[in-house]
């Protein structure tokens, strides 16, 4: 019968420790640590850029330009083999 009794009280001892962490943890939290203020501004300047474009002509982004320029070196090394 201790040892049911020890094995119990272990129990006991771990379910209220586990419990006050939680507690503390969450009441630390709350109360204590201070949520930063997020200020932050977007940039326009995609849409900038469309709005001052002459005649409407659209700017090529320059992913595009390289992505091209990747794809003609490409055919021209298969070409060459």
């Amino acid at each position: 019968m201790k040892t049911l009794s020890k094995f119990k009280i272990t129990w006991v001892i771990a379910a209220i420790f586990s419990l006050s962490a939680f507690l503390f943890v969450n009441i630390h939290a709350g109360f204590f640590v201070q949520k930063p203020q997020i200020n932050q501004v977007f940039d326009q300047t995609q849409l900038e850029e469309v709005e001052q474009a002459e005649d409407g002509k659209l700017t090529v982004p320059d992913v595009t330009v390289l992505g091209s320029l990747l794809e003609i070196a490409q055919k021209l090394i298969t070409q060459q083999h």
